[in-house]
């Protein structure tokens, strides 16, 4: 009895993609057809990131195939422009999830880019970026990216409550207080009217 022909089987399946790519390699014809599938691929979901980014695939550990990965490394990085970080805040409130890329651009905004950031949005665009934001330091076991976001647009929504004693107001509905008094007078207020 001769021995069994190795096989490595591997599935790109992105939620939304109209085509999978599914191949088993084994033999070199069989190599030839794995690269043909995942040059078709790529040439029908090329230009859009999402699909080339690896990272964007939950199980993306999972795909060790070496062509596969170096295909698509090769044109998510002549796809990848860094967006803005209103861009991924208003993408993170779109599909309430977000990549360690997110965390990176998120985190490398200080409390005034936060604050120009939130003076520039309104109704509930504002309310959905402020809410994620804050989200972030709420996380049992939030890192460092994830704690500073929240730390510094913490510091840009008490700038904005300092303004203006409406703003003050605005700014509290998010669990955002100037000082620990505030909130103890708030709590104060609440209890009595219960």
């Amino acid at each position: 009895m001769g021995q069994r022909p190795h096989y490595t089987v591997f599935e790109i399946n992105f939620l939304g993609a109209e085509c999978n790519c599914n191949y088993l390699r084994c033999s070199p014809s069989e190599h030839e057809l794995a690269d043909e599938l995942i040059d078709l691929y790529i040439g029908h979901h090329g230009e859009n990131p999402d699909y080339m980014n690896l990272k964007n695939y939950p199980f993306s550990g999972d795909i060790t195939d070496e062509t596969l990965r170096l295909k698509f490394e090769a044109k998510n990085s002549s796809l990848t422009r860094r967006q803005s970080p209103i861009e991924v805040l208003h993408r993170i409130s779109r599909n309430n999830s977000w990549n360690p890329e997110d965390e990176d651009i998120l985190a490398a905004v200080n409390a005034e880019e936060f604050y120009e950031l939130f003076k520039s949005e309104s109704g509930s665009d504002l309310s959905d970026i402020v809410n994620i934001c804050l989200k972030f330091g709420r996380f049992q076991n939030s890192n460092e990216k994830q704690q500073a976001i929240s730390n510094n647009s913490t510091e840009a929504l008490k700038r904005i409550a300092r303004e203006s004693k409406v703003n003050e107001l605005r700014v509290r509905k998010f669990g955002v207080f100037l000082t620990e008094e505030n909130h103890a007078e708030i709590s104060d207020v609440t209890d009595k009217a219960n």
